[in-house]
């Protein structure tokens, strides 16, 4: 007899808009280039899809971290992903979240 593998579905977040200020958690200063910048710290846990990281930053999680590079950004997928490099510049403002 042969048994069927059993449907499992992959969890999906739920949609956010490109702003990722909410899972901003702060900022650290990063060495890229031989030269230092200022990263900004997010909590991929708290990313929802839609949600556009803006390098520098570093996405954090319990067992992996990821570098978003100056003038990119990684969109999340619905699956939780952050998809990168896009090139992409913004203001210092935004890309920290103040823009508020």
């Amino acid at each position: 007899m042969t048994a069927s593998p059993p449907h499992v579905e992959a969890a999906t977040l739920a949609d956010g808009s490109e702003d990722a200020s909410p899972a901003l958690t702060g900022t650290t200063t990063i060495w890229i280039d031989g030269a230092e910048a200022i990263a900004g710290r997010y909590d991929r846990t708290a990313l929802r899809a839609g949600n556009v990281v803006a390098g520098p930053a570093i996405v954090t999680e319990m067992d992996a971290t990821t570098l978003v590079l100056p003038e990119h950004s990684a969109t999340v997928d619905p699956r939780g992903n952050p998809h990168h490099p896009t090139r992409r510049c913004l203001s210092e403002e935004t890309r920290l979240g103040n823009d508020h």
